[in-house]
């Protein structure tokens, strides 16, 4: 079977560099596509080893459940995400919009660690406070 990508149907949604003086650092987009509805996701065995799909509302409160590890970024995309009525809403809502980069800052506070973001990123804030360190 010939696979082509549609690469011209992808819409950039975010970037996120992981934040500086951690021991792996990260530089990742995150776009958006529809996927056609015969499309069978897989995994690839190396890079990801499982695969699901879930609705962004499903995700989170598997993340919350503890049924899935989510990253922040992961976490702050699918909480944006889910805010949208259907994966066209999403993908109009996102075409055109400007990207801006977010390496967060970590800091310590009263024994618990905050990351900071800019604000025009478009994730409903700039100070999360993410668990204890």
């Amino acid at each position: 079977h010939e696979m082509l990508l549609a690469l011209d149907e992808l819409v950039p949604y975010a970037h996120w560099i992981t934040p500086e003086g951690m021991p792996k650092r990260f530089d990742t987009w995150f776009f958006l596509a529809a996927a056609p509805p015969e499309q069978v996701g897989a995994h690839d065995g190396k890079e990801s080893t499982d695969s699901i799909w879930v609705s962004p509302r499903e995700a989170l409160a598997g993340g919350e459940s503890g049924r899935f590890k989510l990253p922040f970024p992961t976490t702050r995309n699918l909480i944006r995400l889910g805010k949208q009525e259907s994966v066209n809403a999403a993908l109009e809502d996102s075409r055109g919009k400007p990207i801006v980069t977010v390496m967060p800052v970590m800091t310590k506070l009263n024994g618990g660690r905050q990351l900071r973001i800019p604000r025009e990123a478009g994730y409903d804030g700039d100070v999360f406070e993410v668990g204890s360190v």
